[in-house]
């Protein structure tokens, strides 16, 4: 089993050295002695009606579950979800499946990287960031040019918030980088598409594909989990992202009106219809492209991560998925003999587009 690079050593408030396991690489037997964060905790009995912890927890190589069986009492109140604990244990393995037996467990206060504890994108960063700056350089429209310059270029906080965050909570690119990946994958889709309708503001296309996700940065938040904001709650990363292209816009004397409203109906339009959560629907051609190459690089990842996830030995389907609303090949050498059976699956009335955004 490739073993992953220990990334960093961290001294406990005892001044001892603590080399990080990564959950990913633990084997049955195996004696652990970590740092990880509580993904879920619940008290539960078991049949003998004994009391005792379940766990969730995670680094950012896996997942697993976890037990407290014993002493519950002391260790009900002792920590939360969401807290990064020191934990000492066993890896057992039930029904098939890799868990902790938990002997000692307490919160950790020492400083971490949330990065080694959270998923992040298999992309190369630094590529990610070639791309994105040389299509920043490449736009000819000097207004264009200005206003993503302040932002990928100019603003290094901004850049950093941008490149860590996640596109989404759970649906897609869920994972740390996973806005930076994402924006790209639009944007190379915009690339190859958009020279076969030369009608298009290919400028203003890119622009939009740079700039259509970038309130995200505000919207949610991934310290320790991934979830909201307030302000994202309340407001949502479309209307977050239209104020901050405002007020970049600001700042660059003589802005062109029209051109910075031309920018705004591509952020509110990006997701296409209402009742997906967009304020206006698109009503220029390169609005309609960009929502369009936006669904699509987010539904393909939402599958690809599903089929991945499904991929049991000898499976020629994944299971049912209740967002597509369907079943997924996973063996496109299948036994025809299944097309009987297939078909008395599928659902007679069209499912609704899935909201992926």
């Amino acid at each position: 089993m490739q073993v992953r690079k220990l990334s960093w050593q961290i001294t406990h408030d005892n001044g001892e050295n603590l080399v990080k396991q990564y959950l990913g690489d633990l084997q049955e037997h195996q004696n652990v002695k970590t740092i990880v964060l509580v993904v879920r905790k619940s008290v539960a009995r078991s049949r003998k009606d004994k009391e005792y912890i379940a766990l969730k927890v995670r680094d950012k190589s896996a997942e697993m579950n976890a037990h407290i069986w014993d002493n519950v009492e002391a260790y009900r109140d002792r920590f939360n979800e969401n807290d990064y604990v020191l934990i000492k244990g066993r890896v057992v393995s039930f029904q098939g499946i890799l868990q902790l037996n938990v002997f000692h467990l307490e919160p950790f206060q020492g400083e971490v990287d949330p990065r080694d504890f959270l998923p992040q994108t298999e992309k190369n960063i630094g590529n990610l960031k070639l791309a994105l700056r040389s299509a920043v350089e490449e736009v000819k429209n000097e207004w264009l040019a200005r206003l993503l310059k302040e932002f990928f270029l100019r603003d290094k906080d901004f850049q950093g918030r941008f490149e860590l965050a996640p596109a989404a909570k759970s649906m897609h690119h869920a994972w740390l980088g996973g806005l930076l990946e994402h924006t790209i994958g639009v944007l190379q889709l915009a690339q190859q598409v958009a020279p076969l309708y030369p009608y298009l503001d290919q400028d203003l296309l890119v622009a939009g594909a740079l700039l259509h996700d970038i309130g995200k940065v505000e919207e949610l938040s991934y310290e320790k989990s991934f979830g909201y904001t307030s302000r994202g709650r309340l407001l949502g990363h479309i209307v977050i992202g239209v104020e901050m292209v405002r007020e970049k816009a600001a700042k660059i004397s003589g802005f062109p009106p029209s051109l910075l409203m031309l920018i705004e109906h591509l952020l509110l339009s990006h997701h296409g219809e209402y009742q997906w959560g967009s304020p206006k629907r698109p009503k220029i051609p390169e609005a309609v492209m960009l929502h369009y190459l936006d669904d699509l690089d987010a539904k393909l990842n939402s599958i690809a991560v599903f089929c991945s996830g499904q991929s049991e030995a000898g499976a020629t389907w994944t299971n049912y998925n209740k967002v597509f609303e369907r079943y997924f090949l996973l063996d496109r050498n299948m036994d025809m003999g299944d097309k009987a059976e297939l078909e008395t699956e599928l659902d007679s009335s069209p499912p609704e587009n899935p909201m992926l955004f």
